[in-house]
């Protein structure tokens, strides 16, 4: 399907999108905006969110996918995001570039685990927003932090040879990459609850959906709908291998089209 690579947000420090115009005859008022989950996640689902944008630009949606700041192909290291401030900012923008490609007049955001969060925290902010698609969501960042903490460990202890890596009071590896130890104090301190919620609807689509574990349905009283993808992210023998769900996307498809966002 034919796209188009975007820059935007900030001038000097831009952020990277591809946008994915709607195909067919049906014209929208509906666009939606993809946003990923962060490190290593970010990486073994970047198929995943490519497959699922083509597959909603097909059903007549035109999507946005991007990179947050220190993530991907956009601007700065992830070593330099100091604050969650920024990646909530970064859906604020993309969200705004979108409307501006699209010319669609309200915005669906589907944020993927971490990204979820983040669609949650910067919801508030977005004035067109019409719905919320919280996929796979995390909503308690100290739990997060603390799979990924146990995994990076594990690892370590699989060497050979005693190994270490870069953790001092300003930065800690985490998987690969280096986050400030001010950003982490903000992710462990993510605790989603109703009040973080607009007016706008929300589902909630996964496996851990129906009130176990991280995504806990406690915190969202609108709809659940749990689905049987692989649940594989706190699992290293998975660690390095793309993330390949086919229940979610169609799940997702199907609600767009179930809630009049597309032709059926």
């Amino acid at each position: 399907m034919t796209t188009e690579t975007l820059h935007f947000g900030p001038s000097s420090n831009p952020l990277l999108g591809i946008y994915h115009p709607a195909s067919g005859q049906h014209q929208t008022e509906q666009a939606v905006l993809l946003c990923p989950s962060i490190g290593h996640e970010y990486l073994r689902s970047h198929w995943a969110m490519k497959r699922l944008a083509n597959q909603l630009a097909k059903a007549g949606l035109p999507v946005l996918r991007f990179d947050y700041h220190g993530l991907g192909d956009s601007s700065l290291d992830c070593s330099d995001v100091s604050s969650l401030e920024l990646w909530q900012q970064d859906v604020v923008d993309a969200s705004e570039e979108l409307s501006f490609q699209s010319g669609c007049k309200t915005v669906l955001l589907v944020g993927l685990r971490m990204g979820a969060a983040l669609t949650v925290l910067a919801s508030n902010q977005i004035p067109n927003l019409s719905s919320l698609i919280l996929w796979e969501p995390i909503f308690q960042g100290e739990i997060f932090l603390r799979q990924w903490r146990s995994m990076h460990n594990t690892i370590l202890d699989l060497w050979v040879t005693p190994t270490r890596t870069i953790a001092d009071e300003g930065v800690e590896e985490i998987l690969g990459s280096l986050y400030q130890r001010s950003l982490l104090r903000e992710i462990e301190h993510i605790e989603i609850q109703d009040h973080h919620f607009n007016n706008s609807k929300t589902v909630l689509i996964g496996n851990r959906v129906d009130g176990n574990g991280a995504s806990s349905s406690q915190h969202c009283t609108r709809s659940n709908q749990k689905v049987n993808d692989p649940d594989e992210w706190d699992d290293l023998r998975f660690i390095e291998t793309a993330w390949l769900p086919s229940n979610g996307p169609k799940a997702i498809v199907a609600w767009c089209k179930q809630n009049g966002l597309v032709a059926v």
